[in-house]
């Protein structure tokens, strides 16, 4: 949870929403005001983000789902 929360902004929160509250793609987007599309590239973009990050920490990618 620390490396999402040491996340830029615009990552974080589609990830927290998502991944942590499991809201849908659908209601993230409402809630911030974008459009599904740009919901999902930010998901995208986060979790590639993420998994840099956890690489970094010395986690591989296998058992992570992302």
């Amino acid at each position: 949870m620390e490396l999402i929360r040491s996340m830029p902004d615009t990552y974080r929160e589609v990830l927290e929403l998502r991944c942590v509250l499991e809201w849908s793609n659908k209601d993230i987007a409402r809630r911030l005001s974008l459009s599904e599309n740009a919901v999902a590239v930010r998901l995208m973009r986060g979790k590639a983000l993420l998994q840099n990050k956890l690489e970094q920490e010395g986690y591989g990618r296998e058992g992570f789902g992302i």
